[in-house]
């Protein structure tokens, strides 16, 4: 236990044990939820399923939100962190906004032959239609 009370009470929560803690950001909370993806299952606190929503609703808000936030963090997971499906799966919800940052994005996450397939399926797993953008990035990947 704390005796120092915090001064601002904007963004704190109360921990699972009952401490003062700090919320994070959007941006944070999607950068710990692509670079704790490496570890699949439940974690002690929060199911799979109740991870991937969390996951896709903070992807789809920040692509509409800042999409050059989402690519940085897309390439930076698969080329600094060397992650392949989270990289993957943001790159679906980019396809939506501006073009030019999806395929910017697209081609620095899709380095393996096959890991556009995993955007694909991605997309198809959310139910959503696959864009022109979506299209054309495969596209491009395919004749690269």
């Amino acid at each position: 236990m704390s005796f120092n009370t915090p001064k601002q009470t904007k963004g704190v929560v109360w921990t699972y044990e009952g401490g003062v803690g700090y919320s994070a950001s959007p941006e944070t909370e999607l950068l710990l939820l692509v670079a704790g993806s490496l570890f699949s299952g439940d974690t002690f606190y929060e199911g799979e399923p109740l991870r991937q929503r969390r996951f896709y609703e903070l992807a789809h808000k920040l692509s509409l939100k800042d999409p050059h936030y989402v690519a940085a963090l897309a390439r930076y997971a698969r080329q600094a962190l060397g992650l392949r499906s989270g990289p993957s799966a943001l790159v679906a919800p980019l396809l939506v906004g501006p073009k030019e940052v999806a395929e910017e994005a697209a081609k620095g996450v899709w380095l393996r032959g096959d890991e556009h397939l995993e955007t694909l399926a991605y997309a198809r797993l959310q139910g959503w239609k696959l864009t022109k953008g979506l299209k054309r990035a495969v596209a491009w990947r395919l004749n690269a």
